[in-house]
């Protein structure tokens, strides 16, 4: 079954490399901006691992296959990964310049820069 995941990227694991095989997986956490926020983990297997290329905070839609097994009497649902497309690039703000004072500088209190009444 084939969904389609709308959201922002929240995380971006480092790929792994699982047994003797090499076998590789890699996970992206998208978050959705539904009535209630979902935090969807996506795997991305094999030769797709690194292909999803957007950085945390960007707007995504990713295609993916909704896979299901059993493991112990129970069912598990993943979210496997068929391809995205960046809707908006993250927003990077200009880092602020810092204040320096000159050298030598010595910051006097507020209202003690004047003499003394007494």
């Amino acid at each position: 079954m084939k969904v389609t995941i709308e959201g922002r990227v929240i995380d971006v694991a480092e790929p792994q490399t699982l047994g003797a095989s090499g076998f590789r997986k890699q996970t992206v956490v998208v978050q959705t901006d539904d009535k209630y926020d979902n935090e969807m983990p996506i795997t991305l297997v094999k030769d797709n691992v690194g292909e999803m290329d957007a950085s945390i905070g960007a707007q995504v839609k990713v295609r993916c296959y909704l896979g299901a097994r059993q493991w112990n009497d129970r069912y598990f649902l993943e979210l496997k990964y068929a391809g995205h497309e960046v809707v908006q690039a993250p927003i990077i703000q200009a880092p602020q310049p810092v204040q320096t004072m000159p050298p030598g500088y010595i910051p006097q209190p507020h209202g003690l820069d004047k003499e003394l009444p007494f």
